[in-house]
């Protein structure tokens, strides 16, 4: 998602500022975007894509697209890790084996 924005936004020839004000969300949160440390909300994602000029499920579709690609990459270099395990640790007791999670 990260390179995403960052191409929509150099696409449409504005700073990260620029984008920040126009969307009216703080400059350090377009590059935490960008940098892939936060994700947006559905609502940040809608005003990103109109102050961007394109159609939010174009970035979405975009996006998904990126995530695949990503995965297969993953997939085909043997690098895959489960989930499932991690988040079982931090699970109280069985709940993934119960279904009460």
């Amino acid at each position: 998602m990260p390179a995403i924005i960052r191409r929509y936004r150099d696409r449409a020839g504005l700073s990260q500022q620029q984008l920040a004000d126009s969307v009216g969300i703080a400059k350090s949160y377009i590059s935490a975007l960008e940098l892939g440390y936060r994700a947006p909300n559905l609502n940040v994602l809608v005003k990103i894509a109109a102050a961007l000029g394109v159609r939010p499920g174009e970035m979405l579709d975009a996006m998904v697209e990126s995530a695949d690609d990503a995965l297969r990459e993953s997939i085909r270099q043997g690098t895959r890790r489960r989930a499932e395990p991690r988040l079982q640790e931090r699970m109280p007791g069985n709940a993934l084996r119960h279904g009460t999670f």
